[in-house]
């Protein structure tokens, strides 16, 4: 495969709006939100996946988004931080969106180039390519965005290997996409059972400790702390949001506890949220619980948390920073339903629970995929017809 090296700027769509950065802050304001409208895309809007992510969307009325006529964006154009999430990437969809402050875009020229290629071209080297640009003074950021942009290099090959290369990565992220959209039906239809059968006759309140273990982690020593893949991981508070541990340690202790995945787990401060633990198994750090139930599986154990412990964090919501400890569990209360209904309950969905916990590892390995492909048919040092076999090792 014979690649060409360009800029983005001789890829770019040659109206002279293909390359823009978003409005000032002072121009779209929060106050110019409504309930519904045109959609303005925000870097947490831009995640992992081969899609934007709509589920935290905020909108503006019509007439207020074509104030902003370069700042519109069209099915295939790329969005990129340039404050704050640096690195990362995001392609819009079928529906037409606005670009939010601290934002830029892309408007790829299709007969030069598949703006889904330049999408996982920025997923890898152009990665690096837009941190190289950017400040590390303060909030991270790129000083002068929209030049930095053009001048990005990348090598394209042809229109039709491009497609191809899109079409194998893009398989992927489309198969993920679907595992994530039955992981939240499971987590509704599991939510919902949860709530049936706390309303059924013979449900009482118990004290919490009688229905559920507590496990502490532990406080493993920050000399001892070392980079990703050196030791074990540590799974810290803020790795509850991103199920990926970003400190491990070398260090053994005693009474170390080892959560597995479809562990339920609790941060200890500011916010007491019952997560199931979607990432790879992982030592608790200080300050993280692991709750277990005494009869009952997982799922109904984070479910029927939600509401002790929310009471408690409201209970405490007048402090400057509160702190979840053994005396709020030990006088903490938990609705059980009677028996019968808890062993509906348990029969309908502890299978999907498992599911929904193999959902997610199926999901890194396939992302493990992707990401090793990438760099490998970027480069042309591997061809698409060579990845079938391992398309259909990972199942897509």
């Amino acid at each position: 495969m014979s690649l060409k090296t360009v800029t983005i700027a001789d890829i770019a769509d040659p109206d002279k709006r293909s390359i823009a950065i978003g409005p000032f802050g002072s121009s779209l304001k929060a106050d110019l939100y409504v309930p519904s409208g045109v959609p303005v895309v925000r870097g947490q809007n831009i995640k992992d996946g081969g899609e934007l992510d709509e589920s935290d969307l905020v909108y503006v009325e019509p007439e207020t988004a074509a104030r902003f006529p370069a700042c519109l964006l069209s099915e295939g154009d790329l969005v990129f931080p340039h404050r704050g999430a640096i690195g990362r990437v995001g392609i819009v969809g079928k529906r037409q969106m606005l670009l939010s402050s601290s934002m830029m875009k892309l408007t790829v020229d299709p007969l030069k180039a598949d703006p889904r290629f330049v999408f996982y071209y920025f997923r890898g080297p152009g990665q690096n390519e837009l941190l190289m640009r950017a400040s590390t003074v303060g909030t991270p950021g790129i000083g002068q965005p929209l030049t930095s942009l053009r001048g990005i290099p990348i090598q394209v090959p042809e229109l039709d290997q491009q497609r191809a290369i899109a079409e194998v990565l893009g398989a992927l992220d489309d198969k993920m996409a679907a595992n994530i959209k039955l992981a939240a039906k499971a987590e509704d239809f599991i939510r919902a059972q949860h709530a049936r059968a706390i309303r059924s006759v013979g449900t009482v309140l118990r004290p919490l400790l009688s229905v559920v273990d507590f496990d502490f982690g532990e406080a493993f020593r920050g000399s001892e702390f070392s980079e990703p893949g050196v030791g074990r991981p540590l799974i810290r508070i803020r790795d509850l949001k991103t199920f990926t541990s970003q400190i491990w340690t070398t260090e053994n202790r005693v009474r170390e506890i080892l959560v597995q995945p479809g562990d339920v787990v609790v941060g200890m401060d500011a916010e007491f949220r019952p997560t199931s633990w979607l990432g790879e198994p992982g030592l608790l750090n200080q300050r993280v619980c692991r709750a277990r139930g005494k009869l009952t599986g997982p799922a109904f154990v984070c479910e029927a948390l939600k509401e002790p412990l929310g009471r408690i964090e409201s209970f405490k919501s007048a402090t400057t920073v509160i702190h979840l400890n053994k005396k709020d569990l030990q006088d903490a209360e938990i609705l059980i339903p009677g028996t019968d209904s808890l062993a509906i309950f348990e029969a309908s969905v502890e299978v999907l629970y498992s599911k929904r916990v193999a959902l997610a590892a199926e999901n890194r390995r396939l992302a493990a995929t992707r990401d090793t492909l990438l760099p490998q048919l970027m480069s042309g040092n591997l061809r698409v017809k060579d990845v079938e076999k391992v398309l259909e090792n990972a199942g897509v």
